[in-house]
């Protein structure tokens, strides 16, 4: 593996908000989710291979976090919950 990528778009929704199972009315824990791509797939463009004024070639490792029920396993991404709540 060339490198790592770890990203975290939302401080605030990450780690300093509460946040709830739409289901199971749960409060979620926080989780690390991590996958490999290689910048030369067809997966790639979905990424930012990007450092600086780098980039990176090979096997990258992007990590962020989700949240997950611990009662349904169910994931969510900051995203998604912000969508949700801004619904309901």
């Amino acid at each position: 593996m060339v490198g790592k990528a770890f990203f975290c778009n939302d401080v605030v929704g990450t780690f300093f908000k509460k946040h709830y199972c739409i289901d199971c009315k749960v409060k979620l824990k926080r989780k690390i989710v991590s996958k490999i791509v290689n910048s030369e797939s067809e997966e790639a463009k979905n990424y930012n291979f990007r450092l600086n004024s780098a980039s990176m070639k090979g096997d990258v490792k992007f990590s962020w976090y989700e949240f997950e029920c611990p009662n349904c396993k169910r994931c969510f991404t900051v995203a998604e919950l912000e969508k949700l709540e801004h619904k309901n």
